[in-house]
């Protein structure tokens, strides 16, 4: 009875090899298009016949700046504890920040008189 077992637990064993083996070629080879894919697409982006491959200056721009930030959080390179300090805003009359450091010094933005 435990030679039965056994067996069957090797031959599981051998089924989920097999299957761990199929399913990282398979990743293999998404890894590969994706490569490819972006090799693709990196060389349409520097050339200028391929039509809206190419981002308007301006939005160029817009998408280094979130790309450097997007990055610098993955780091985990964000702002520095001095940097934070001098953009954190000002406190109101209950100690409360405001978060707007161009708030130094106006008045209650509640008051309206």
């Amino acid at each position: 009875m435990e030679h039965d077992e056994q067996d069957e637990h090797e031959e599981k064993a051998d089924r989920l090899e097999r299957e761990a083996d199929k399913m990282e070629e398979q990743g293999d080879r998404v890894g590969e298009r994706i490569d490819d894919a972006k090799a693709d697409w990196d060389a349409k982006a520097h050339d200028a016949s391929v039509p809206g491959a190419q981002p308007d200056p301006d939005e160029e721009d817009d998408v280094s700046e979130r790309e450097e930030a997007e990055r610098s959080d993955e780091e985990g390179q964000g702002a520095s504890a001095e940097e934070a300090e001098e953009n954190a805003g000002t406190e109101d009359e209950d100690g409360q920040a405001t978060g707007n450091p161009a708030n130094a010094g106006d008045e209650d933005p509640e008051d309206d008189g």
